[in-house]
């Protein structure tokens, strides 16, 4: 990775925000980056059907689909990060630990929506693995 910086993917609600905080440009260029290159993916996939499908229908049908739902589970982080850098603004203004805890509360729930993400790195395999199985019968 290019961009380096000391982010601990451990932090709890309070650890982003204050995190964020100190680093805005860097969270926001690196999601948008991350995220943001998946919106690219869906019309790739799209394409491969109508090249693959002479070879294999219902193979590049399924894997087709699958891919394309995975990109759009993975760029439905952009509102819990998108939320984060809000949260974190916010907590930056907040004058009371009171309301500073009131968001690091917030900032947990949206934490925890970003690390169920899992299932879909296995989608994104299978719907590879159909994909490949279309490819080889191919002659080339």
């Amino acid at each position: 990775m290019f961009i380096v910086s000391d982010y601990d993917t451990g932090l709890d609600g309070l650890g982003h925000l204050a995190y964020i905080a100190e680093h805005r440009s860097w969270w926001m260029v690196l999601q948008g980056l991350v995220l943001g290159t998946n919106a690219l993916l869906i019309p790739t996939f799209m394409a491969l059907y109508p090249t693959l499908a002479p070879l294999d229908r219902s193979n590049t049908a399924i894997g087709v689909v699958l891919a394309i739902s995975c990109m759009v589970l993975f760029i439905a982080y952009f509102p819990p990060v998108n939320g984060l850098v809000y949260l974190s603004d916010q907590y930056v203004a907040a004058a009371t630990p009171e309301a500073q805890a009131a968001l690091a509360g917030g900032a947990e729930a949206l934490v925890a929506q970003m690390n169920v993400y899992g299932p879909s790195d296995t989608l994104l395999g299978i719907a590879v693995l159909f994909i490949s199985l279309a490819m080889r019968k191919s002659e080339c």
